[in-house]
């Protein structure tokens, strides 16, 4: 569901982004689960 990753974090909730610390757990995940490979096609904007 396309909502899961694009709503904001419920309020109160600080949320920090640490590409280099995520990235390759997120290159694994993407790597198994063929699901989250369309999804993210389907999330990133097109050129």
């Amino acid at each position: 569901d396309r909502r899961n990753f694009v709503r904001a974090p419920p309020p109160g909730v600080e949320f920090a982004w640490d590409f280099e610390a995520v990235q390759p757990m997120a290159q694994a995940t993407l790597a198994l689960d063929p699901n989250l490979e369309s999804m993210r096609f389907e999330l990133v904007p097109k050129v």
